[in-house]
């Protein structure tokens, strides 16, 4: 089964780890490496011969039209990441429908291509947003990948494969990919995770996944193929967060694409199940719970 790899195309000072320090606050100050990081991770998927989905923020397209043109020119699917990288749950219906447009209109016109898959920052829709589905679908969204799966604290929606949610269940969420592990469901897909976890246990829970019926979809981020980011300043917490495991992560991203088929979400969609069938999440009402 081919499962799914995406990329969410940030500065790793925008990580919500960041949002109260000077480094989140000062956005324009920071030198930015995202383009050479970057184009790093495309030649890799070029090596590899992968294709993966790009959430791009609309704040690094507005910056670099042309990085968004590369990764479409290069065969891969630009998405939505919004403009400020502001979770959904901070912001009010008509703040969230401006940033998720705005940005798909700009990405759309710096890569030529129709923009059709959401992601909210931290995977952070969630019941005190319960709106934010409604409103990707009205602004022309296919799919959203927003939604954690139950995680070790509990939160999440308890759906660990992909479902149609909306008021007429129109926009397909794709959860990140997760595996009991130790009797706790872990959220494996990316982060600290993905990248602290023995290669064994990751293609263990991808192929859980795929005997399920459904891809495992992966996500990371251009930062975390570059250690030599890895000298800012933050605390001793949130320092291990962000850049545990970063020295190694380019060696064993290499060795997943290579050992497992991996695409973007478009062309998965062209032919998934479902797109033709009905899979809510399981106790689900017409209305999203979420």
């Amino acid at each position: 089964m081919r499962n799914l790899l995406t990329v969410e195309v940030e500065e790793y000072f925008q990580d919500e780890g960041f949002a109260d320090n000077e480094d989140r606050r000062n956005w324009d100050r920071r030198a930015s490496h995202v383009r050479t990081q970057t184009l790093r991770l495309l030649d890799l998927l070029d090596l590899r011969k992968r294709r993966a989905t790009f959430f791009v923020l609309g704040w690094v397209a507005e910056r670099d039209k042309n990085l968004v043109r590369e990764i479409a020119a290069r065969g891969h699917e630009v998405a939505n990441h919004g403009m400020s990288h502001r979770l959904p749950e901070t912001q009010s219906p008509r703040e969230f429908r401006l940033d998720v447009r705005t940005a798909k209109r700009l990405l759309e016109d710096a890569s030529g291509t129709a923009v059709t898959g959401y992601r909210a920052p931290a995977f952070a829709v969630n019941r005190r947003c319960p709106w934010a589905h409604e409103i990707l679908a009205e602004e022309g969204h296919l799919y959203s990948s927003s939604v954690c799966p139950p995680r070790i604290d509990g939160d999440g929606t308890g759906q660990t494969t992909p479902w149609k949610t909306g008021s007429r269940r129109n926009i397909l969420e794709l959860p990140p990919l997760s595996h009991r592990l130790t009797g706790q469901n872990v959220p494996i897909a990316g982060g600290s995770y993905l990248r602290l976890l023995p290669l064994r246990a990751v293609s263990e829970a991808i192929a859980a996944m795929n005997a399920k019926g459904a891809p495992a979809l992966l996500t990371l981020r251009p930062w975390e193929i570059d250690a030599t980011r890895a000298g800012s300043q933050e605390s001793s917490l949130v320092r291990f967060r962000h850049w545990v495991g970063v020295e190694e992560f380019e060696g064993k991203l290499s060795t997943l694409l290579k050992e497992h088929a991996f695409g973007c979400v478009r062309d998965w969609m062209a032919k998934s199940p479902y797109e033709s069938e009905d899979h809510a999440a399981p106790g689900r009402g017409e209305r999203a719970a979420v």
